[in-house]
């Protein structure tokens, strides 16, 4: 599975689209004054295209502008992961009461077919809702926690302050969020490419609202608090985040999983073209023999997939589009054996 901003949307509709996060991410901003009228411009429209400018090397400017640019990368990536949480918090007050059951099911289908989900989505919706899935009911016990379904080569955040009791390995689906999470944290230093990269672990929809759930979560955040949110902007430029060791491994694991399947769903993601990485990616990695099956909203994709696929021109398809695109391709997955 591939996700994209359209997921996170299907799951509430509290979630940004690119156009919104931009806006919301500049409002929350509050040294507006001090930021160039170019990049302020960028800011408030493309918040990733403003990300990766800051992010780059430009040899035409000054050293010190090059730091200045670094340092409002690094204060933007701590308000765009503040932004997405907010958002996150909403949109769990919202499902609380009444959390569809589409995504018990997908997560069921995820857990038994040990599906890749390759993400490029910087929330942690998923996590929240897997803390508490149970694949058997009669088991209060739940083996969806992150250091299950995150790669080993992320440290848990609570190895910092206190020892680490995991239960023991359990297998179930692997996430692989490509462009970095809003809890997972770095030093923000330019020369980072082989250190640590720590996650915390998000709480689940029932338990976010106790004092229990809310203890925890905060635990965990006080150990990182002088780290930044590791967010890696979707660009094809080698920064210094696209060169980390952990997202070049993320990457190489996400191709093999491409290299190793019969049937790639790409579940609310457009694939622009300004996202040259991911067509590059995806042309260069997937099983030739793969179909890759488009669920959106839009009923227009198909043709921009083929397009970026010709080796894959006649095994793309569009079976599930509108409004409710998601949970038709989901009640789809639900009906079919193991």
């Amino acid at each position: 599975f591939l996700l994209g901003a359209g997921f996170s949307r299907a799951i509430s509709s509290s979630m940004p689209t690119l156009d919104g996060l931009s806006k919301m991410t500049w409002e929350a901003y509050s040294l507006k004054s001090g930021v160039a009228p170019d990049v302020a411009e960028l800011l408030q429209t493309d918040i990733e295209e403003a990300l990766s400018y800051l992010l780059l090397s430009k040899p035409w400017i000054r050293e010190a502008e090059q730091l200045r640019h670094r340092a409002l990368f690094l204060e933007f990536s701590q308000v765009v992961a503040s932004v997405i949480s907010r958002q996150e918090h909403d949109a769990i007050a919202f499902k609380h009461a009444d959390v569809p059951p589409w995504i018990d099911s997908l997560l069921r289908f995820w857990h038994q077919n040990r599906c890749t989900i390759v993400t490029l989505n910087y929330d942690t919706l998923i996590e929240r809702f897997a803390r508490e899935f149970r694949p058997d009911p009669a088991n209060k016990d739940t083996p969806c926690a992150p250091w299950h379904l995150y790669p080993a080569y992320l440290t848990n955040s609570a190895s910092r302050s206190s020892g680490i009791w995991n239960s023991a390995p359990f297998e179930t689906f692997r996430i692989l969020k490509l462009h970095g999470s809003t809890n997972w944290f770095y030093s923000g230093r330019d020369s980072s490419h082989g250190e640590a990269i720590y996650y915390t672990c998000p709480t689940g929809p029932a338990a976010f609202w106790t004092k229990a759930g809310q203890f925890e979560e905060g635990q965990d955040r006080a150990s990182v608090a002088d780290k930044y949110p590791f967010i890696v902007p979707p660009i094809f430029d080698k920064t210094p985040l696209m060169t980390h060791e952990s997202i070049q491994s993320l990457w190489a694991e996400a191709a093999n999983a491409l290299a190793a399947t019969s049937r790639l769903f790409v579940v609310g993601y457009s694939l622009p073209k300004s996202d040259r990485a991911m067509r590059y990616f995806l042309k260069n990695s997937l099983h030739p023999n793969a179909t890759v099956e488009v669920v959106s909203r839009g009923s227009d994709l198909v043709p921009r997939y083929q397009e970026a696929l010709p080796h894959h021109k006649d095994r793309v398809a569009q079976h599930f589009a509108g409004e409710n695109a998601v949970q038709h391709l989901v009640a789809s997955l639900a009906k079919r054996r193991r």
